[in-house]
């Protein structure tokens, strides 16, 4: 198992005060942080990247942009599906970065096993993506998870109330999104 059990994943929009929730939260807790803003201008992306205080860029990685983490001295780069679909030449960033994928199906994660982790889901009905619903219930999940050697990150529906049981179904940890921001907005 990694060393956090739980990964913040930011909103695809920029907000006021982002940088500082991110920050305080990165202090309070050993979450590692995933920095994801797909519709977004560089520029902007970097600007946020550069205000995470730099002890706490040891547990952030980025989407869509992996020149920022070079830049930006981050410990990660995520590969949406549609890039590691495409076929990402994982030598240029491991071992330097912890990279990571989404999937979304069983055999999307059996597929990605040169990845460091993954995020599988969703795993309940989406909070921040309507009408985006699971397709295995829980007791395939759990299944499929006993005897992975893989770091398997839940994602989608989690929530405080629900995070203890999805780690209980072999999780490695979970992925926070639209429940923790619609907290904090």
């Amino acid at each position: 198992m990694t060393a956090t059990d739980t990964i913040l994943v930011t909103t695809s929009n920029f907000f006021n005060e982002e940088a500082a929730i991110i920050n305080s939260c990165l202090k309070e807790n050993n979450w590692r942080l995933h920095i994801r803003k797909p519709d977004q201008s560089i520029e902007k992306i970097e600007e946020l990247v550069a205000s995470i205080q730099p002890e706490f860029r040891s547990r952030t990685s980025i989407h869509y942009h992996p020149e920022l983490a070079i830049k930006h001295q981050l410990s990660g780069v995520h590969f949406s599906s549609k890039q590691f679909k495409e076929g990402v030449d994982l030598t240029q960033y491991q071992p330097h970065f912890k990279c990571s994928t989404s999937c979304h199906t069983i055999s999307e994660v059996y597929e990605s096993s040169e990845m460091d982790y993954v995020f599988f889901g969703p795993v309940y009905p989406s909070i921040s993506k309507e009408g985006y619903l699971p397709i295995y219930n829980h007791y395939q999940i759990s299944d499929f998870l006993s005897g992975q050697e893989q770091d398997i990150y839940a994602l989608g529906g989690i929530t405080q109330e629900n995070k203890q049981s999805t780690l209980n179904m072999g999780f490695s940890g979970v992925a926070l999104l639209g429940d923790f921001w619609s907290q904090k907005k």
